[in-house]
């Protein structure tokens, strides 16, 4: 629901900035009319109200669950603290079986590579 307001509301900021572009040149050059400048003002008023209005519809949407959505947060948090917690731990005890099988295998390779017989 709010991404087309976000839409709208990108479309209608797209339109002001070229219309205050335009004025702008337009002013610049003596040639804008005091009926494109209260247009400007109209449409710039029109698009704080539009904000305002999808600002009152998040905190309508959001503010009372703000409370739930940090407790949610926070458990997430933990959550995944405690399972990368518990792969490091994985991790490192894999690493050390890893270190006992080469030690191992070179041992082997050791004991069963013929050496020159020294006299």
């Amino acid at each position: 629901m709010l991404e087309v307001s976000d839409h709208r509301e990108e479309d209608t900021v797209k339109k002001l900035i070229s219309t205050l572009c335009l004025t702008t040149l337009l002013l610049s050059r003596g040639v804008a009319s005091a009926a494109q400048a209260t247009t400007v003002d109209a449409e710039i008023q029109a698009a704080q109200e539009n904000v305002q209005q999808l600002r009152d519809q998040w905190e309508k949407q959001v503010g009372p669950r703000r409370d739930a959505l940090r407790v949610a947060a926070e458990t997430h948090y933990k959550v995944i603290q405690e399972l990368r917690a518990r792969q490091q731990k994985l991790i490192d005890a894999a690493d050390r079986i890893q270190r006992t099988i080469d030690e191992l295998e070179k041992s082997y390779q050791d004991l069963t590579t013929p050496r020159p017989e020294t006299k």
